[in-house]
């Protein structure tokens, strides 16, 4: 099963964007498709807004493009989650600020 946010999801998110950020979203975008074509072992996370708040090691993963915040403490701890676990290899998720603790919502990608 490939997690992997729909392509109008990212049109849409790149057109919401604000004008000073739209580039980096359209970069990221691309990169990320070359980077599904390749040969590459790769994992692809999408955080929704980042904030500075304290982690609470509980996340949410979906594929949906709703507007969300997620703590940057816990995306960090989501990509060594992913690093450790090979099932999320191929897979492409958003993280948000959710109420299921990090490596078993990584673990459910497989």
């Amino acid at each position: 099963m490939h997690y992997d946010v729909d392509l109008n999801g990212r049109r849409e998110a790149i057109q919401a964007a604000p004008s000073s950020f739209a580039p980096y979203v359209a970069a990221k975008h691309y990169a990320d498709e070359w980077l599904k074509d390749t040969d590459l072992d790769y994992t692809i996370i999408h955080p929704d807004a980042l904030t500075n708040n304290e982690g609470t090691g509980q996340i949410k993963t979906h594929q949906e493009s709703e507007i969300r915040e997620v703590r940057r403490e816990d995306v960090a701890k989501v990509i060594v989650a992913s690093l450790e676990n090979d099932a999320t290899i191929g897979k492409a998720f958003q993280v948000v600020t959710g109420d299921v603790p990090i490596n078993e919502a990584v673990s459910t990608l497989s």
